[in-house]
């Protein structure tokens, strides 16, 4: 999909998509909400893929850190 085809699909202007894919410009959480029906994803993949962690993850991991941090502590981190 071209960033003229997904600016059309959402509603907004070509700039401001290129400036989101570029990191220039931050998405809204509503613009997050149509890229994941455009793309028929979950929300909350995008909003992890945008460097936004949920707050009902955050108040998860607040509720019980100890096993947070077990948990995070087993994903595969790749060492590039």
């Amino acid at each position: 999909m071209t960033q003229r085809e997904l600016a059309a699909a959402i509603g907004v202007g070509v700039p401001h998509v290129s400036k989101v894919e570029a990191g220039r410009e931050n998405p809204s959480d509503d613009l997050i909400a149509q890229v994941a029906r455009v793309f028929d994803c979950e929300f909350d993949e995008l909003l992890l893929v945008a460097r936004r962690i949920p707050q009902d993850l955050l108040d998860k991991f607040a509720a019980d850190p100890k096993e947070s941090l077990r948990y995070l502590r087993t994903m595969k981190v790749d060492d590039d």
